[in-house]
């Protein structure tokens, strides 16, 4: 699964040859923060599980909607 990484795209790179990767979605709530690499070839990580930020959805209105036969009916 694939969480949000900030901060770099990858935390460990492999072989070259190795050209198989996974990517799935593990938390929506999570962050996965990569730190910059210090004498070593793993970057460190900092994983927050909190919730994002949510944003409004506006309604939107379709015209062809009237024409449905209980349109009255459903906004009543």
């Amino acid at each position: 699964m694939d969480i949000d990484l900030k901060g770099g795209k990858f935390t460990w790179f492999s072989n070259p040859r190795n050209s198989f990767v996974t990517r799935e979605r593990l938390d929506r709530n999570a962050t996965l923060t990569a730190l910059p690499v210090i004498g070593s070839n793993h970057c460190p990580l900092v994983l927050r599980l909190e919730p994002k930020e949510k944003f409004e959805r506006h309604f939107k209105y379709k015209a062809y909607w009237e024409d449905h036969k209980d349109c009255e009916k459903i906004i009543k």
